[in-house]
């Protein structure tokens, strides 16, 4: 019942996102997990979607290391070279959509626009990505608990959030959903494991009963879950289109220096949105949909040796 103070000691390739976990001030428990690894790799990702142009990556990736210094002071030098990461990850983004600065610079391999078939594709790639990254989720402490019969329920759920995918995708992009389909299979079996598995106890009948009771609210919670990953296009989508108005916009003025005036505030503006964005839905997914899942609680403090704690850190 004691609770010691947490010393991580993450990668040294993943500490970089060790700035936005002190700019957040979140510590994970003692006995709870070192998320470092999968919140590098999902954020750069979740990042480089919101912001759906390469233009604003290259911006990113000039001015951070020109200007490293700086940037390091104020940040501090593990958020900025977390900056640094996510301003590749979206200038290759950028680069598969061929959007820079809200521009469409060549046939693009994955077309982000306000068309039905960019819509719905960017949709489902949205879902399968969100059920990628909660089932590892759940099935990280499956592996932790094993043998303890409740790794099965852990199993369970990341077997039922892919059943609810195919929900997700029914409701949303009209996807069929049939017996001639995977999805009711994975919902059922994920649902058993997960019921049977709750509490395992010799009294069959009490174990039955608490799953039984515990899981209506666990499987709306799954399904929103999987649907608020959706999140990533739509706010890609408005990226773009607002780039694109911007430019419009500029294109309507006869004065150049107005029109690049117009051009340079307006980018401005986007790509300071879409930082906004890293935080509001880029951060959420991986510290509420990922570490609820996971089962994270962020109870720690850090290991301060010789030090004196203060009610200040309460």
């Amino acid at each position: 019942d004691e609770q010691p103070p947490t010393l991580i000691r993450s990668p040294a390739w993943a500490r970089p996102v060790e700035g936005l976990f002190g700019l957040l001030g979140t510590v994970a428990g003692y006995r709870e997990f070192d998320v470092s690894v999968p919140f590098l790799i999902a954020l750069p990702i979740f990042t480089a979607i919101l912001i759906s142009d390469g233009g604003y990556g290259a911006v990113l990736l000039l001015g951070l290391p020109l200007g490293y210094r700086r940037a390091a002071a104020m940040l501090g030098k593990h958020f900025t070279q977390l900056l640094i990461i996510i301003s590749i990850a979206t200038l290759l983004w950028g680069g598969v959509c061929a959007t820079f600065f809200g521009v469409t610079l060549y046939p693009p391999l994955i077309a982000i626009d306000l068309s039905e078939s960019s819509r719905t594709f960017m949709m489902r790639l949205c879902f399968w990505m969100g059920a990628i990254h909660l089932s590892i989720a759940q099935l990280w402490p499956a592996v932790s608990l094993f043998p303890d019969l409740r790794f099965l329920n852990r199993v369970g759920w990341a077997v039922f959030i892919w059943g609810m995918l195919g929900v997700v995708q029914m409701f949303v992009l009209r996807t069929p959903m049939g017996w001639e389909t995977p999805w009711p299979y994975l919902l059922l079996a994920g649902a058993a494991l997960a019921i049977v598995f709750s509490q395992p106890s010799r009294n069959v009948g009490k174990m039955l009963l608490l799953g039984v009771a515990n899981f209506p609210l666990a499987m709306l919670s799954a399904f929103s879950d999987v649907i608020s990953y959706v999140r990533l296009m739509a706010v890609g989508l408005a990226s773009g289109v607002l780039a694109a108005s911007f430019n419009n916009m500029a294109g309507e003025f006869g004065s150049w220096p107005l029109a690049v005036l117009v051009l340079v505030f307006g980018h401005s503006l986007n790509l300071g949105l879409a930082m906004i964005a890293m935080f509001a839905h880029g951060v959420r997914l991986n510290m509420l949909e990922f570490c609820n899942n996971l089962g994270m609680q962020w109870t720690g403090y850090r290991y301060r040796p010789f030090s004196q704690r203060t009610n200040q850190e309460y």
